[in-house]
């Protein structure tokens, strides 16, 4: 049992290290989209490696954006529709404006990422806002803290393998 337990850790170890160096090194991420842009598929560990990529960055966004990792999270299974309860949306700010743009602040960001640029709509008494998760293809990589890059287009690679499965999401807050 103790033999066992060790092997965890060292396999889980073994695992953060592979995404910290997948997250911090650019040339790997553009070397996997050069070959799926040259209708080459991914090896496995290719695959596996950006499959833990996204497994951390929805661990990572629950503290910054927990709804964003939350419907990341929710990516990695088949399922139907699916709609929350939550007003983390509902600022006088945002309602106003009915829509949140592509460009956020710091403050807007958790609300940003969420509704993915979907409009704030309204009835007598609720506000909600539909839309659908799923990741674009993007070959350029996003650089979070000028140390770490994700390249949308590999998570997009996920999704036309069939690993990751996107959906319709709603949002619903009272009034």
């Amino acid at each position: 049992m103790k033999k066992l337990a060790i092997l965890a850790i060292l396999f889980a170890f073994a695992c953060l290290a592979n995404m910290f160096v997948w997250a911090t090194v650019p040339s790997i991420q553009a070397g996997c989209i050069k070959r799926i842009e040259q209708g080459q598929h991914l090896n496995p560990y290719q695959v596996g490696s950006i499959y833990s990529l996204h497994l951390a960055a929805c661990a990572a966004g629950v503290f910054v954006a927990p709804e964003t990792a939350n419907e990341s999270f929710q990516l990695l299974w088949k399922h139907g529709d699916r709609e929350w309860h939550n007003d983390f949306f509902v600022r006088p700010d945002i309602i106003r404006a009915k829509h949140v743009g592509l460009t956020y602040t710091w403050k807007d960001l958790r609300i940003g990422t969420a509704l993915n640029g979907q409009d704030v709509c309204e009835t007598d008494s609720t506000y909600y806002v539909t839309g659908t998760m799923q990741y674009p293809y993007l070959s350029q990589p996003t650089v979070f803290f000028g140390k770490i890059y994700v390249t949308e287009g590999l998570f997009y690679y996920l999704q036309q393998i069939g690993l990751m499965h996107p959906y319709k999401f709603t949002y619903i807050a009272s009034k």
